[in-house]
């Protein structure tokens, strides 16, 4: 994707309680524009704004309970990842890309 100002990463209830959170593991963007420049790492980066479920927006660790840094290692099927977010439905996290920058989708789980 080209030309993205912002980026907002956003999860909504599933139908079950198996399916309300998400692990936003080795999420990166790719900006060549004003800061960030290079590939780093969302969890790296500070975001512009942040709702989250259940407790804080966890950076590097999945959502735990009420608690900063209360969550697990993020983890997408049987993957682990030593970057990311861990959030939890419903949830919005939005970065400022600077100008613009190309944006690849970040894995979920």
């Amino acid at each position: 994707m080209d030309g993205v100002r912002e980026l907002r990463l956003v999860t909504e209830g599933g139908t079950s309680i198996d399916y309300d959170h998400a692990d936003w593991g080795n999420a990166r963007v790719s900006c060549t524009a004003t800061a960030p420049t290079g590939e780093p790492f969302l969890s790296d980066l500070p975001y512009t704004s942040a709702t989250n479920g259940w407790g804080p927006v966890e950076l590097d660790r999945s959502n735990g309970e009420q608690g900063l840094g209360d969550g697990r290692t993020l983890t997408i099927g049987s993957q682990a990842s030593s970057k990311g977010l861990g959030v939890h439905s419903p949830s919005t996290v939005t970065y400022y890309l600077g100008r613009t920058a190309p944006v690849s989708r970040p894995t979920s789980a």
